[in-house]
């Protein structure tokens, strides 16, 4: 598990990589808006900013030596040893061949994480996209939600916030918002848009999520 201060000694990196001093200075830096950041700080959220660092290009600065392909060793967020599972075989998988393609066992540690997490919504959700990505397809995959405006406009809205607040996911969303994940998770679930209008709305974001 990540230590607690591990994320604001990433934000520290971030402050001294682009020379500047304060939290808003720096949101500007970043693209993002400053409760963002504090919500990183204050939810120890690494990998939000392990994720900003990689799109803006910056992750081998304020990540040394980053070890993706050793995923036991790399002290994932909230997921132990014992927590994921992997055993020896598995290790074995990741680690006897990494010129290889190994995408079975990533979507075996995947599917542990996602349900560890309760964030199997969102795993499922970056599959299809993934697979529509691959296929070229720019319809739904699922003919029941393929003429659900209502509900894609939810997942859209939703990442948009991911997209504004830096995050990836409704455990990471919910403390920016100012709500629960389970909150989020039904908002999604039941298709209502309204209360996310009306949150944002509150937060002085409608325009930016809902242009």
């Amino acid at each position: 598990m990540y230590s607690e201060n591990e994320a604001s000694i990433a934000i520290e990196k971030l402050l001294n990589y682009f020379q500047v001093s304060t939290i808003s200075a720096l949101a500007d830096k970043l693209g993002i808006s400053q409760p963002s950041i504090s919500a990183w700080k204050k939810n120890n959220y690494i990998s939000a900013i392990q994720k900003k660092c990689r799109e803006l290009g910056i992750y081998g600065e304020i990540f040394e030596n980053p070890k993706i392909n050793r995923l036991k060793n790399s002290k994932k967020e909230v997921v132990s040893e014992k927590e994921l599972d992997i055993n020896e075989n598995q290790e074995g998988l990741l680690e006897e061949d990494e010129s290889a393609p190994q995408i079975d066992a990533y979507l075996k540690i995947l599917k542990n994480v996602a349900k560890l997490e309760n964030r199997e919504d969102d795993l499922e959700r970056d599959i299809k996209n993934l697979i529509q990505k691959y296929m070229g397809a720019k319809e739904s995959l699922d003919d029941e939600k393929k003429d659900n405006t209502n509900k894609n406009e939810v997942d859209c809205r939703i990442d948009k916030l991911f997209d504004h607040f830096g995050v990836s996911g409704l455990q990471e969303l919910a403390p920016c918002m100012g709500v629960t994940a389970g909150a989020l998770s039904n908002w999604r679930r039941r298709e209502s848009i309204a209360p996310i209008k009306k949150r944002c709305r509150e937060l002085g974001i409608y325009n930016k999520i809902f242009e």
